[in-house]
């Protein structure tokens, strides 16, 4: 079974009892206003959608827009043409410190589905599902396995803003 098979089977199943964590487990904890079971199953039916197609060869921007729940789309940004991203990088690097800290917070505030599915490399990532579990209804936590921590989780935070999250805190579970 490889790798994001496994990972697919415990983002829908959780890992199985025999099962030990490969690297440093790291916790997201996630505070909603309401429904964390509903929010949780989002996180999941998006994480199915792009671990089901990150063996073999790497869809297009346009067909991830296409396979993943719309919901997922429309809360995501534009994805930028090269144009816009070439004047934004020049923008952003005639900015003051103060100002490119504003200005990159606010362009963190939502990720295209380009930026986030790239996030997904096979090649490049470097964290993985291991499992999640609702607490009450206005949280949920999913646990990652990181190869190192702190470890890239740009895109599971948006993906958690997404669904719903209003306050998250991810860091090495103790």
């Amino acid at each position: 079974m490889s790798v994001s098979a496994d990972e697919l089977r415990r983002v829908a199943e959780g890992p199985r009892p025999d099962e030990e964590p490969t690297g440093q487990l790291v916790a997201a904890d996630v505070h909603c206003d309401g429904d964390a079971a509903a929010k949780l199953a989002r996180c999941r039916e998006v994480m199915a959608v792009v671990l089901a197609h990150s063996d073999g060869e790497w869809v297009s921007d346009e067909q991830w827009r296409e396979l993943l729940p719309a919901w997922f789309v429309e809360a995501s940004a534009p994805d930028p043409t090269p144009e816009e991203t070439q004047e934004l990088m020049a923008r952003r690097a005639a900015m003051a410190p103060d100002e490119r800290r504003a200005f990159d917070a606010e362009r963190s505030q939502r990720w295209s589905v380009g930026a986030f599915v790239s996030n997904f490399d096979p090649e490049e990532r470097t964290w993985y599902w291991w499992s999640a579990e609702v607490i009450n209804d206005d949280r949920f936590r999913i646990q990652l396995i990181a190869e190192d921590w702190p470890a890239p989780v740009g895109a599971l935070d948006w993906l958690l803003r997404a669904v719903g999250g209003r306050e998250i805190d991810i860091d090495m579970a103790y």
